[in-house]
């Protein structure tokens, strides 16, 4: 089961008072700023997908698909489960690897690169080098990792060089890799994260490419929930943005991802994630809702509405519905809430939370006549 319960439960106590909610919860869920609780995640950083080599025959084929996303996630996992395997299968996904990164799809052959990075190969900086400096800060991510297993004086080298031009979070893990492994401070949590990752059964060998992406990704979620209960708020924004590169539609990944990144003050980033999950799952209610709650708690209830608007054009709770109502009163449209709220009274007329908002916007309605 995909819900996430932290995300719920602030929904729900967002939903009764969503004016007072949005400045409480951003003091609440902003990461800290303690550099003793940063996010530095180890050089293993298999979180949960290593040595899973069943999948290793799926995704060889997955590597030949004529979709191109297709052969990005799969030269992406590849790199992941093989990191850890045995000489063999490493080989076996070097292999492959060097294939794709001769693709005609740039974005397949950045993956491929920074892959094989995850195993070591020396020939892989410069896609790692060219990942540091453009792409998405998830990937970003995954590039640092890879020159941090390689281990080469060059790329050392580019990982010194280049700290200070990342955000904070990707500069504090390369500064971690950078000092003496018996000098690193500890990982905490690390050990129940790939506890709760490896919990997950292990899919039979001819499974399709599209549910060893799902199925990777729903590994990470769980590693993703291991670091909300640690503090590691970014960790968490990086891996549901990753979950969401596997799996486009995993829209609790989406909505993660974005709610952390707009706790943590960058809200003008959480509304482009919201906006690309929409693209990527345009005929469900669910971001919709979420990107139009989002703005109705920063009080921009005109641009909320379109999207509230939309989400009920989906099948959804009557939560939804509600939020749409709200936002059209708070945006000077009391008749047009009035018309939401008299729909809910005749499918649920025995609803008290629906009665009295009925006939506290008729009041309002009547009393601007």
């Amino acid at each position: 089961m995909r819900a996430v319960c932290w995300r719920a439960a602030a929904l729900l106590l967002c939903l009764a008072s969503a004016p007072l909610c949005c400045a409480a919860e951003r003091q609440l869920q902003r990461p800290s700023e303690d550099p003793a609780q940063a996010s530095l995640t180890g050089a293993e950083g298999i979180e949960g997908l290593g040595g899973r080599t069943h999948w290793l025959g799926m995704l060889t084929e997955a590597a030949k698909r004529p979709d191109a996303s297709v052969r990005a996630r799969a030269a992406f996992l590849i790199g992941q489960i093989c990191s850890s395997a045995k000489q063999p299968q490493r080989d076996e996904g070097a292999r492959i690897l060097r294939a794709l990164t001769k693709d005609s799809d740039g974005a397949v052959r950045t993956h491929a690169g920074i892959a094989l990075g995850h195993l070591g190969v020396e020939a892989a900086i410069p896609a790692c080098a060219a990942a540091l400096v453009d792409g998405p800060r998830w990937r970003r991510y995954y590039a640092v990792v890879a020159l941090e297993r390689i281990g080469t004086p060059r790329a050392r080298r580019l990982l010194a060089d280049g700290a200070a031009k990342q955000s904070p979070y990707i500069g504090e893990i390369i500064e971690w890799f950078l000092l003496p492994p018996g000098e690193r401070p500890p990982d905490p949590g690390r050990e129940a994260e790939y506890t709760a990752a490896q919990a997950g059964q292990p899919l039979p060998s001819g499974t399709a490419a599209e549910a060893i992406f799902a199925a990777a990704a729903d590994v990470l979620w769980r590693v993703s929930d291991g670091y909300w209960h640690t503090g590691r708020h970014e960790d968490c924004i990086r891996v549901g943005l990753t979950c969401t590169f596997l799996d486009p539609s995993h829209v609790d990944a989406w909505d993660g991802a974005a709610w952390l990144t707009w706790s943590a003050g960058r809200n003008a980033e959480a509304i482009q994630i919201y906006l690309d999950g929409i693209k990527a799952n345009p005929n469900r209610y669910e971001l919709y809702f979420h990107l139009g709650f989002h703005l109705h708690n920063l009080r921009r209830y005109k641009a909320a509405v379109p999207y509230l608007q939309k989400a009920t054009e989906f099948p959804c709770p009557d939560t939804v519905q509600r939020m749409y109502a709200h936002s059209l009163e708070k945006s000077g449209q009391p008749r047009k809430s009035l018309e939401v709220w008299q729909r809910l009274l005749e499918q649920d007329p025995e609803n008290q939370v629906v009665i009295r908002n009925h006939a506290r916007v008729k009041r309002l309605v009547e009393s601007s006549r």
